[in-house]
């Protein structure tokens, strides 16, 4: 469950400021609502090159979905680490995308610490997303040592993080 995430140790400093008083809870949830669908917008404009228009609307859509709304509804709790949690899946899957398209530096740096962050702390967002990376490279990328590359870059972190999956 919850009680042992990692980001409760630090979610319980705004427990210590404003104990059972829900107002800053739900304006964080709020916060993460709106970065949320501001990370989906980023997302659609670079994986699939929409326009600002259709990007603003698919990240609205995502605000005014299942997630923002009731989530917000039910679980503070959840839907900040939720919110979190697809907020690094995405940054993941942008940077690996900007990483098949040019093979850069920083984007390697970007992608493996959002990567990294998304399968160590929100690993219950986050179990499908190595398959949903193999399945981007295979639709966009054609060179097979690249492909290879990339296919170990995106694996080997499970590796470094099975244990605590396991747990």
């Amino acid at each position: 469950g919850f009680s042992n995430h990692p980001l409760l140790r630090y979610l319980s400093i705004l427990f210590k400021f404003f104990g059972y008083n829900s107002l800053p809870y739900n304006i964080l949830s709020l916060i993460t609502f709106f970065l949320l669908s501001l990370f989906v917008y980023f997302f659609v404009k670079d994986v699939f090159n929409f326009k600002n228009q259709d990007s603003l609307f698919v990240g609205l859509l995502s605000a005014a979905g299942y997630f923002g709304i009731g989530t917000y509804t039910t679980d503070t709790f959840s839907g900040i680490v939720g919110g979190f949690g697809i907020i690094f899946e995405l940054l993941t899957i942008i940077f690996f995308n900007r990483l098949i398209k040019k093979i850069s530096f920083r984007y390697l740096i970007f992608f493996i610490l959002t990567y990294l962050i998304a399968i160590a702390y929100f690993k219950d967002r986050n179990y499908a997303l190595f398959g949903l990376l193999i399945m981007l490279m295979i639709f966009r990328e054609r060179k097979i040592l690249k492909f290879f590359v990339l296919s170990a870059l995106t694996i080997s972190p499970l590796f470094l993080f099975l244990g605590r999956i396991i747990d």
